[in-house]
Formats: C-alpha cells, sequence, structure tokens
C-alpha cells in the first residue's frame, strides 16, 4: 500500500465529496 498514492486518491475523493455536500447545503 503506496501511502502516497493513497494520499491522493484519498483527498480526491474527500475534496469531492466536500464539493458536493457544499452544492447540496447551498442548493
Amino acid at each position: 500500500m503506496k501511502k502516497r498514492n493513497f494520499s491522493a486518491e484519498f483527498k480526491r475523493e474527500s475534496a469531492q465529496l466536500v464539493v458536493d455536500q457544499n452544492y447540496t447545503v447551498a442548493d
């Protein structure tokens, strides 16, 4: 398990989730 790869993917998913939540809340 590569920490760098995991971090990058986790960051991407987290960012997308946050954006989705922000959009939902804004709406």
